[in-house]
């Protein structure tokens, strides 16, 4: 293989790899990563030899990353504009029938949601009818972010990878429109609202 033809392949397999890497195209955007170190990364990823070319392909592939800076941008705008609603008390139980023998026990806080198989029900009630499967005494976070939100890409990533970071398990999560909301354990709640204070979410 001649040295461009090589070069040229060491660029595409470089930058296949650096698409599936989300944390480090966002610092390669904001311009925060050591080229030398990541270069040194890839190499021992892909097994290449050639640290120049490898440092020229990462190089090449940081200057196509203006619109992720760009969105990153207006995705902290999104963030530092949303506000923080907790519940607590919220339950959770999977159904794998009809609703209609649980609607009498129901009141006050109710969502649900169909899937494909199983009903996904979330009360402030206690239920006595029999279900597939529950979590109870849990803790529903809701995230009312600005109408800019619905343009925004990768909101809800940043809000998930940060209780990621934290080791916080999240139980449910939808959302509806501007809302997200998420049912986390009780006991990770203080750690889940720090980790979105550092977003600017409060």
């Amino acid at each position: 293989m001649s040295q461009g033809k090589e070069k040229n392949s060491i660029a595409r397999e470089v930058a296949k790899w650096l698409d599936k890497q989300p944390y480090i195209r966002v610092c390669l955007a904001q311009h925060l990563v050591n080229y030398s170190s990541l270069a040194r990364r890839v190499q021992a990823q892909l097994n290449i030899k050639n640290f120049d070319a490898v440092m020229v392909a990462i190089r090449r592939y940081s200057k196509t990353l203006k619109g992720v800076q760009d969105i990153s941008t207006k995705l902290q705008r999104v963030l530092s504009n949303s506000r923080l609603e907790i519940r607590t008390g919220i339950n959770v139980y999977v159904l794998n029938q009809g609703l209609s023998e649980y609607i009498k026990e129901l009141s006050g806080y109710v969502h649900i949601i169909k899937g494909f198989e199983y009903y996904l029900l979330i009360t402030d009630t206690e239920l006595g009818s029999p279900f597939s499967k529950k979590h109870e005494n849990l803790v529903e976070i809701r995230i009312k972010s600005p109408e800019e939100i619905e343009s925004t890409p990768g909101v809800v990533f940043y809000i998930y990878e940060k209780l990621f970071e934290r080791n916080i398990n999240i139980i449910e999560t939808y959302s509806c429109w501007t809302d997200t909301l998420i049912l986390i354990q009780k006991n990770e709640l203080v750690s889940a609202l720090e980790a979105l204070e550092e977003l600017g979410v409060s």
